[in-house]
């Protein structure tokens, strides 16, 4: 028995597996290949790749990427199923245009002619939950899209004055606070107003590139994302110099 759109809120719950098993059946409403209008007149062809169907289309749900299926035209090359690039809809003759990619039809009155239109045979819920799942992955910063989400960015500061520190000595940041070390992370140190410009560490915690300081942890400088709790500034610090931190940092 396949599962249809119903209760998917219970089928979501009953099973942490569900990205990889979802069964979802072709034969509920609105998923590939199902017919979304049948026996719809056809009033023109135009080379080399235009379909005209009489009446407003847009408001059945066909869309771009769904397909036209033709019949009964009097050349054979304007009957068959075409994929739809764009559609729009000409409220003054209550025709829509269908434009679709494959650049074989001939020009010809169709009055004749009839349409089916169909679902994309990509487009199915799917392929929009495992779209759905895979941003919520990015964004939450998990390994799995079910994972509960690492909260919102908090923005922290420290202030250090009053205190002379000498070239190559390790400014600390306050017990238990730390940030991730290198771009594109936020942690930003400014001397008397001026932003100091941070060293290049490698993934071997060498210093490729030396600057105004290094972003450190107890033993050795740190690598980009690797969590740091103090700098090594590269010239003296003085008790009358303000030194601020500023960095963001998930909770």
């Amino acid at each position: 028995m396949t599962r249809t759109r119903l209760r998917q809120l219970e089928q979501i719950r009953s099973s942490v597996a569900y990205e990889d098993n979802l069964n979802m059946g072709i034969g509920a409403e609105g998923q590939p290949g199902a017919n979304i209008e049948t026996g719809l007149a056809v009033n023109e062809f135009t080379a080399p790749s235009t379909i005209i169907i009489s009446g407003n289309r847009l408001l059945s749900g066909l869309n771009t990427g769904d397909q036209v299926t033709t019949s009964g035209a009097s050349n054979g090359a304007n009957s068959g199923t075409f994929n739809i690039s764009t559609l729009s809809y000409n409220s003054g003759l209550n025709e829509t245009t269908l434009v679709v990619t494959e650049a074989t039809l001939v020009t010809e009155a169709a009055s004749p002619a009839t349409a089916i239109t169909k679902t994309d045979p990509n487009k199915n819920l799917r392929r929009d939950l495992d779209h759905i799942r895979t941003q919520l992955r990015i964004l939450n910063q998990k390994p799995n899209w079910y994972d509960v989400p690492q909260a919102d960015d908090v923005t922290k500061y420290e202030l250090k004055t009053g205190t002379a520190f000498s070239a190559g000595a390790d400014i600390i940041l306050t017990a238990s606070e730390t940030f991730d070390a290198g771009e594109p992370y936020t942690m930003k140190v400014y001397l008397n107003g001026q932003l100091l410009l941070p060293s290049t560490v490698n993934a071997s915690h060498v210093v490729t590139v030396n600057n105004d300081y290094v972003e450190r942890d107890a033993t050795q400088p740190a690598y980009v994302g690797e969590p740091a709790d103090r700098i090594r500034v590269a010239f003296d610090i003085l008790a009358n110099d303000i030194l601020q931190f500023k960095w963001s940092k998930k909770q």
